[in-house]
């Protein structure tokens, strides 16, 4: 999950899935996000707007509201070879 704000890195969550696929984040700030779902990701990698770039049209905004609950269906994206 990535901030719209990218310059608020503290912001940045991730989580894995369980072996169902499904996540959960708890306690997100207010605001606007965007969430993708990496099959593989180098560590820390979606700091760099090069790579994120790439991936910008695959992510789905989410506006985050105080003591939302919001369900975001994902598709995968794909490791690169």
């Amino acid at each position: 999950m990535i901030p719209d704000l990218r310059e608020k890195t503290r912001l940045f969550k991730t989580v894995n899935t369980d072996r169902l696929g499904r996540f959960v984040f708890r306690a997100i700030p207010p605001g606007g996000y965007k969430v993708f779902s990496w099959e593989a990701l180098q560590p820390s990698a979606y700091h760099h707007e090069e790579i994120l770039s790439k991936y910008e049209t695959q992510g789905r905004p989410v506006r985050i509201q105080e003591a939302s609950k919001i369900t975001v269906d994902l598709k995968i994206i794909p490791e690169s070879r």
